[in-house]
């Protein structure tokens, strides 16, 4: 932004623009990591059936289902003010619109720090859906050690049966 282009602004009005237009996809990012923390399971069976044999899937699933929640709670009071992404517009007459109707706008979300809410729900969903994604891999490799002592087991009962079978035949 070239600052003789925003004359008729005062004081650091277009640092609050941009910081405004900076929250907008803020948000905007907060509803793709929603995407990425979802994507759990290839399909709803599979989700299911892990939450059926962990209780720590069902807790972090719980967990992860409400934070997405308060997101949507957020989202939805943020995106209710009418001013919501107006500021990817690119024509300079709009923008002074706005400029003289967002007051109340970029008040209310800069009080209440709205990057720093955003910032803790992305933070939250990614360790959720890693508690998740952590557990399922514990899970595996607890049944891929299962199975080495099965198939260990098997071995030596094979190798049992096959020293039986030669000492009859001795």
């Amino acid at each position: 932004m070239k600052n003789r282009t925003f004359w008729f602004l005062q004081g650091n009005d277009v640092q609050k623009i941009s910081e405004q237009i900076q929250l907008d996809k803020n948000i905007l990012d907060l509803l793709d990591e929603i995407d990425v923390a979802l994507d759990l399971a290839p399909d709803e069976d599979t989700l299911r059936s892990r939450c059926e044999k962990s209780d720590h899937h069902k807790k972090t699933l719980t967990r992860l289902l409400e934070q997405i929640t308060e997101c949507g709670h957020f989202i939805q009071s943020y995106v209710k003010d009418v001013n919501f992404g107006t500021c990817f517009s690119h024509s300079a007459h709009t923008r002074f619109q706005r400029i003289n109707h967002s007051g109340n706008r970029l008040l209310k979300h800069f009080v209440s720090n709205g990057k720093t809410v955003v910032d803790n729900f992305r933070r939250m969903l990614r360790k959720l859906r890693e508690d998740f994604v952590s557990e399922v891999i514990v899970n595996v490799e607890t049944d891929i050690f299962r199975i080495i002592e099965e198939v260990e087991s098997i071995d030596e009962d094979v190798r049992a049966v096959g020293k039986s079978i030669k000492q009859v035949g001795e």
